[in-house]
């Protein structure tokens, strides 16, 4: 009986100790493992749903803003930018796409030795940039120039305020942002776009070595 009693109180603490084993022990180590398998995988399901749910709507969002950028850009295009197969008409306003070391210089130049009327950066210097009016100008070199400059956005919203293409005081309207200069424009006064494309490997060769003495031309970034 006393074998008994010792077997039975032996039994009764191997059952106590058993339900107290942590569950990292040995013999509860694969539930743990298939348990924490499944918590991770919930938890990256979840993060899935999320990213296509929430994320792909914000996607969705810049996308649409960029359709409707290009839509009106297109419009514009369409109605305010004069075809060049199209007969050329009095109310059309020439306008330059000048890019940088691909003539444009050259071509400015040409057209003011030709006594044409000009709309580019030099023309808010000596002071012009504060005109409340639309007006044409002489410099020392007697070369003529509207009021406004046509390179820069916030000059592209200037001429749009003073009806550049309306009061059509430039003969030819130099720019660097030919999509925004279709602001200036409309359907009864159109611009009429052209442009010198120059080599891309030459091109670059010539910005290189002119960079090295332009001290005074702004750095991208800088």
């Amino acid at each position: 009986e006393k074998g008994e009693e010792e077997e039975r109180i032996n039994t009764h603490q191997n059952m106590i100790t058993n339900s107290m084993q942590s569950p990292l022990s040995s013999s509860n180590k694969p539930r743990f493992s298939r348990t924490f398998l499944l918590i991770s995988l919930a938890a990256v399901c979840t993060l899935f749903a999320f990213s296509t749910t929430i994320l792909p709507s914000t996607t969705t969002s810049s996308q649409s803003s960029l359709r409707r950028s290009l839509s009106s850009l297109k419009f514009r295009i369409a109605n305010n930018a004069a075809d060049v197969t199209a007969p050329v008409q009095y109310s059309d306003t020439a306008v330059y796409w000048h890019i940088h070391k691909a003539g444009g210089t050259s071509m400015k130049r040409y057209y003011s030795c030709l006594d044409m009327v000009l709309s580019s950066h030099v023309g808010i210097t000596e002071g012009h940039e504060h005109d409340k009016y639309l007006q044409v100008w002489t410099n020392k070199d007697g070369y003529r120039y509207v009021n406004v400059d046509t390179t820069k956005e916030i000059g592209i919203l200037r001429a749009k305020s003073l009806k550049l293409a309306e009061r059509h005081l430039a003969d030819v309207v130099f720019v660097t942002y030919p999509a925004l200069t279709t602001h200036i424009f409309q359907q009864q006064f159109k611009g009429r776009f052209f442009t010198m494309f120059r080599h891309p490997i030459e091109r670059t060769v010539s910005e290189f070595y002119y960079r090295q003495g332009a001290h005074w031309e702004p750095v991208a970034g800088g």
